[in-house]
C-alpha cells in the first residue's frame, strides 16, 4: 500500500522525500496530527475490545471456576504416569525413559533390537518400537490438549478436545494392547528374561487419560462461567463505541 497525502491524498513515490507534500505543499508531518493520532488510539483500543473477549474465555477456560483448575492439573498427571513402571522384564521395571532409551540404542547399533544378548526377530521387532511409538505420540496430544484447553469455552473449541481425547485414548489402548502381547511373547523369544508382564503404571496411564477425558465432558455440562471485562473506546463502552460507528457509517451512505 502506497503512502499518501494526508490533505489532498497524492500518491507519494520514492523520490518523495521532503515533508511537504508536492501536489498541494501542505507539511505532511504535522497536518492534522492530534485528529490522526485520535484516530490511531481508536483504532488500537477496538482492536484490543475485540481481542478482549477472546483473552477472558482462555482465562476462565483454564482457571475459571474450581472444576477448570482440577482439570489443568490432572491434564498433566498422564504423562508424569509414563515414567512410572510400564512394564516388569524378568524384575527389572521399565517406564517410557527406558523404552525410548533401548530404541534409541538399537536405532543407534544398526537397527538390532536385542534383549540379554538375544536380538529379537519377527513380531517382536516390530512390537517393541510401535509401543514406544503409540506412547510417544499420546504424550504429544496430551502436551497439545494443554494449548486447545484454551478455546474450550466455545462449541468448536470442545469439539477439538473431544477429538483430541478420543485420539489419545485409542493411542494409549492400542500401546496397551500391544505391549500385553510383547510381555506374552518374549519370555519365548528370550528365555534369559525369565517372565514379562505389564506394569501397573501403563494402567494408571490410561486411566488418567480417561479421567482427563471425563472432566472435559463434565466441564461441558456444567459449564465455566466467564468474567468478561468491559473495554473503553474515548471513555465509553466498546460496545456502546461500535453501535455507535455502525449507526454514523450507516448514515452517510
Amino acid at each position: 500500500m502506497k503512502a499518501t497525502c494526508p490533505k489532498c491524498g497524492r500518491a507519494l513515490h520514492i523520490w518523495d522525500w521532503r515533508q511537504d507534500c508536492p501536489s498541494c505543499g501542505v507539511n505532511m508531518v504535522g497536518y492534522d496530527l492530534q485528529a490522526r493520532l485520535l484516530r490511531d488510539a481508536d483504532q488500537a483500543e477496538a482492536e484490543f475490545a475485540r481481542v478482549q473477549p477472546y483473552i477472558d474465555r482462555a482465562k476462565a477456560s483454564y482457571v475459571g471456576s474450581k472444576p477448570a483448575i482440577v482439570r489443568l492439573c490432572c491434564s498433566i498427571l498422564p504423562a508424569a504416569a509414563t515414567l512410572l513402571p510400564l512394564v516388569n522384564v524378568g524384575g527389572r521395571r521399565v517406564n517410557i525413559v527406558g523404552i525410548v532409551s533401548w530404541i534409541a540404542g538399537a536405532v543407534q547399533g544398526g537397527m538390532t533390537f536385542a534383549l540379554d544378548g538375544t536380538a529379537l526377530s519377527g513380531s517382536l521387532r516390530l512390537m517393541a518400537p510401535a509401543t514406544a511409538g503409540l506412547l510417544l505420540w499420546t504424550v504429544l496430544l496430551l502436551l497439545a490438549r494443554l494449548g486447545f484447553i484454551a478455546g474450550s469455552c466455545s462449541r468448536s473449541g470442545r469439539l477439538r478436545l473431544y477429538d483430541l481425547d478420543l485420539r489419545m485414548l485409542l493411542a494409549a489402548g492400542a500401546a496397551l494392547v500391544v505391549l500385553s502381547r510383547l510381555a506374552r511373547a518374549l519370555p519365548a523369544a528370550v528365555p534369559t528374561v525369565g517372565f514379562c508382564r505389564v506394569g501397573w503404571g501403563a494402567y494408571i496411564f490410561l486411566l488418567l487419560l480417561a479421567v482427563v477425558a471425563a472432566f472435559d465432558v463434565a466441564l461441558a455440562r456444567i459449564g465455566i462461567p466467564v468474567d468478561y471485562k468491559t473495554c473503553c473506546i474515548r471513555g465509553m463502552p466498546a460496545d456502546v463505541f461500535f453501535a455507535m460507528q455502525k449507526q454514523t457509517a450507516a448514515t452517510t451512505k
